[in-house]
């Protein structure tokens, strides 16, 4: 985009005036070089590009006509002004959008955010692209948490350089992480009611023996080709009690659920009375 401005030839001028002192040797050269830095960082300062700065270094002639470029290359997103329009300073002139870089907002749950920090790994998929898989890393995190979502926000910086990355994009973030030994339980396996989790103990002869647990977070184990999901176990199951998966039974009704803990219950209730 090209601008004329008539504050232009006054700045230049005078750097083209110490270029010819300099030359001339009619000051210390010295004390000629700072002002010539001063003069020319001025130029710079009315964002005049270093390239137009030497082409007036090496023709002397000042010029009313400033060349605005692109800082990044990207697509023109906004170009409010036309040819022939007067600007002011602090005028839109045109918005561009740099895509080679893009950044992904992505929510994690509160007991989450501990696992994360800045500059962690993550691989980012998108619906719009199922087959393809983005790197990228964590940049920022949000120090505090939505009171409704009990979420945090991190900041996910993703190169783009196919540009296949669109703004606006849905977005799945993975993360790979060393949380360390403890109980977890296969995700088809447990069964929520309500505000619990049931899940059904083996028994063994045929039997099962529904009980609550309390789970934390989810998470897939990276090692696994299937990509298996697990819920972390905080309570209510010891180490080598055998459950039912989804794999072994089906119960496809409510009904179903609410009549085996209500006979379960009822049970309970009796042996507590004898």
């Amino acid at each position: 985009m090209t601008v004329d401005s008539q504050d232009l030839r006054a700045p230049q001028q005078d750097f083209i005036n110490l270029l010819a002192a300099q030359s001339g040797g009619t000051a210390p050269p010295a004390s000629m070089e700072s002002l010539i830095n001063l003069a020319r960082r001025r130029l710079q300062l009315l964002n005049v590009a270093d390239s137009d700065i030497s082409e007036l270094e090496r023709t002397r002639q000042p010029t009313d006509r400033l060349v605005l470029r692109s800082p990044c290359d990207g697509v023109v997103s906004e170009a409010p002004m036309k040819v022939g329009m007067g600007v002011k300073p602090g005028d839109k002139l045109m918005s561009i959008l740099n895509l080679s870089r893009l950044w992904l907002w992505a929510n994690f749950y509160e007991n989450e955010v501990r696992l994360l920090h800045e500059g962690l790994p993550v691989t980012v998929v998108v619906p719009a692209c199922p087959n393809l898989k983005f790197e990228g890393e964590i940049g920022a995190i949000n120090p505090s948490i939505d009171p409704v979502k009990r979420t945090a926000t991190a900041r996910v910086d993703v190169p783009n350089q196919g540009r296949q990355l669109r703004p606006g994009m849905y977005a799945n973030v993975i993360v790979s992480i060393d949380a360390g030994e403890e109980l977890a339980i296969p995700f088809d396996s447990v069964l929520p009611t309500g505000s619990r989790m049931l899940v059904f103990v083996d028994k063994g002869s045929g039997k099962l023996e529904p009980r609550f647990i309390q789970v934390g977070r989810q998470f897939v184990d990276s090692a696994d080709p299937g990509q298996m999901r697990y819920y972390q176990l905080t309570g209510g199951l010891r180490q080598g009690e055998r459950i039912a998966s989804g794999a072994n039974f089906l119960i496809d009704a409510e009904a179903q659920i609410q009549g085996v803990l209500k006979d379960f219950e009822e049970t309970t209730t009796r042996r507590a009375e004898r």
